[in-house]
């Protein structure tokens, strides 16, 4: 395989790739100024706990098929525990998670302690 062709396949990779912020409270987002006051009133109200929005979704058979042809990672920050729960969770459903990583302390400093980072990245191919 040509460079031309690697550096080609990483960047459509690159572009592919996605990453859902899990957290339990919302107002450290709205207080670093990530989010704003109406959304998150409209989140605490409607959604009492982002991860049951996220566990409904994985149980949908768009999301396991979604994820199959990509590759699935957690992040978290100083959550190792809840992260390797939430492995449990998704893999109990059928969905396999290549990694579970802490955060740098850069990134971790704009989110919340105990924040969850759902990653997925398009499986490399030849």
């Amino acid at each position: 395989m040509s460079f031309e062709n690697i550096l080609k396949k990483l960047e459509k990779q690159v572009e592919n790739t996605t990453a859902y912020i899990l957290v339990d409270d919302l107002n450290h987002l709205v207080k670093g100024g990530r989010l704003s006051n109406g959304s998150a009133i409209w989140g605490i109200s409607y959604l009492s706990n982002p991860f049951y929005i996220l566990m409904l979704k994985a149980k949908s058979l768009f999301l396991k098929r979604y994820v199959q042809r990509r590759k699935l990672s957690i992040l978290h920050t100083n959550a190792p525990e809840k992260a390797e729960a939430f492995k449990s969770q998704l893999e109990a459903q059928g969905i396999t998670v290549s990694s579970v990583e802490s955060l740098c302390v850069v990134i971790a400093t704009h989110l919340v302690e105990g924040a969850l980072v759902l990653g997925l990245t398009p499986k490399f191919t030849k």
